[in-house]
C-alpha cells in the first residue's frame, strides 16, 4: 500500500536532501520491510542515501524497550539496508511525532517504509489511517507541497503472510525480534512469541532464538 505525504524537508544550507527511511522496532515484520528494501533498491538502482529510525511501530499497545537484543535487531537491520546512520526516537513517542519526524529525514521526495500491520483488524485500520490523513493535511496546510513516498508494505498482512514474503525474501530471521514481553530473551509464551513460532513452522522457517545482547541503551 502506497501513500503520498507531502513535506518540503530542508537542510540547514536550504537544499534538500531525500532519503529512504525505514522505521523500525527491531521486529519481524521490520525486518521484512528492511528485506524489502534491500529488494527495491537493487531492482531500481536507487542512489537514494538510507536511514532508519529505530521507534514504536504498533501504537496500538505499550511500546517495548528498544534496547539490548532487539536494539541489536534494529541495528542489524540498519546495517541490512546499508542505513547512513540510525536514530531512536523517545520511548512513547506519539505516533504524529513519529511519523513527523521520519518524514523530516526522508524529504520531499524520498520514501518511507512503515511496517505497520493491521491484519483484519478494521478498528486499528481505521485509527492508523485517520491518523496518517491528519499528519497529510497538517503538512499540506504547512508547506503546500508534495512530500515522500509512504510505503505500507505490511499493513493488511497475518503473520503468515509476513513470513512466508520472509522466506522468499531470504530474510535474515535471527535479525527480526519475536517478543513484546522482554528485549533480552525471547519469553516463548507471550502472544506474540507463539503467534510468531506457529506463523515460521506453517512456513517451514526456523527463527534461532538467542540472545543478542545484555547491553543497555
Amino acid at each position: 500500500m502506497r501513500i503520498f505525504a507531502p513535506r518540503s524537508t530542508q537542510m540547514a544550507e536550504g537544499s534538500p536532501m531525500n532519503r529512504i527511511v525505514l522505521l523500525t522496532d527491531g521486529g519481524i515484520e521490520s525486518l521484512v520491510t528492511a528485506s524489502l528494501i534491500l529488494k527495491d533498491v537493487q531492482r531500481t538502482s536507487s542512489t537514494l542515501d538510507r536511514f532508519t529510525l529505530g521507534c514504536q511501530i504498533d501504537h496500538s499497545n505499550e511500546c517495548p524497550e528498544l534496547v539490548s537484543s532487539r536494539k541489536s535487531c534494529i541495528e542489524a537491520q540498519s546495517n541490512l539496508i546499508d542505513s547512513e546512520a540510525t536514530e531512536f526516537m523517545p520511548r512513547n513517542a506519539s505516533l504524529i511525532s513519529v511519523l513527523a519526524r521520519a518524514i523530516e529525514h526522508a524529504g520531499p521526495k524520498g520514501r518511507l517504509y512503515w511496517p505497520v500491520r493491521c491484519g483484519t483488524e478494521v478498528h486499528l485500520l481505521q485509527k492508523t489511517m485517520d491518523a496518517v490523513t491528519a499528519l497529510i493535511r497538517l503538512n499540506t496546510i504547512i508547506t503546500g507541497s508534495p512530500g515522500p513516498e509512504l510505503i505500507l508494505p505490511m499493513i493488511d498482512l497475518d503473520h503468515e503472510q509476513v513470513t512466508e514474503l520472509a522466506g522468499e525474501l531470504d530474510a535474515p530471521l535471527q535479525s527480526g525480534w519475536p517478543c513484546r514481553s522482554s528485549s533480552v530473551s525471547p519469553c516463548t509464551s507471550c502472544a506474540s512469541c507463539m503467534a510468531w513460532d506457529s506463523a515460521l513452522t506453517a512456513s517451514g522457517l526456523i527463527l534461532v532464538r538467542t540472545e543478542m545482547s545484555r547491553e543497555g541503551p
